[in-house]
């Protein structure tokens, strides 16, 4: 889909997919501080933020300005609009990733993603015009980076477990390879059913949760 320019009252670049206009047309500026105001008492909690949703940009320049020490990616379902925010994404630096409609496998794949997941902490942020014209795609991206759905649970488990030694004791225990899902991992300890440690009570709580 084709994105169209336009320009908002106070002058600003407005892009435009399908007849919807994804920030402001009178001041995006002001919006994008609405939208991080929304956000700002979390923000200094975290050392990665995942933004769904590109826009016109402005809530990121935002970011890169509030937080100066912040790492950012940003999800956007729109290939066209990333290339039309091209010499914007350019300026931002380092400091900001782009990925331009990707699919679970690709964000799994993404060894920046790998290395957040493992040694820092993030929060997903979400641009509500975006995720309100893609909601699907957007709220399938949200629930694996949270770990909402049962791929990106066991995903983010895996990865986190491989810096715990806790998690390596029952590793051994169970006989893991690393490659079970939490509903595999939640049917050896049913198996077990008796003298359950704490660790095998939590993993039946994880399984609870993706039922």
């Amino acid at each position: 889909m084709a994105t169209q320019w336009l320009v908002s009252k106070n002058g600003h670049p407005v892009p435009v997919l399908n007849g919807i206009s994804l920030c402001s047309m009178v001041d995006p500026i002001k919006e994008a501080q609405k939208w991080f105001d929304s956000y700002k008492d979390i923000l200094n909690d975290f050392d990665h933020i995942f933004v769904l949703g590109i826009g016109g940009g402005y809530h990121i320049d935002l970011l890169l300005e509030s937080l100066p020490e912040a790492l950012i990616t940003v999800v956007e379902r729109e290939a066209s609009l990333v290339r039309g925010l091209e010499k914007k994404i350019i300026d931002w630096g380092d400091r900001v990733a782009v990925l331009s409609n990707p699919s679970i496998n690709h964000i799994k794949s993404y060894e920046s993603f790998h290395c957040v997941v493992e040694q820092s902490s993030y929060c997903v942020l979400v641009h509500p015009i975006s995720f309100s014209n893609n909601p699907e795609f957007y709220k399938d991206i949200e629930d694996f980076l949270l770990g909402r759905s049962t791929e990106g649970l066991s995903y983010i488990s895996a990865i986190k477990g491989q810096t715990n030694p806790y998690y390596q004791d029952f590793q051994k225990k169970y006989n893991l390879t690393g490659k079970e899902s939490i509903k595999d991992i939640v049917h050896l300890i049913q198996k077990k059913n008796v003298d359950l440690s704490d660790e095998d009570l939590l993993w039946l709580s994880l399984g609870e949760l993706i039922h």
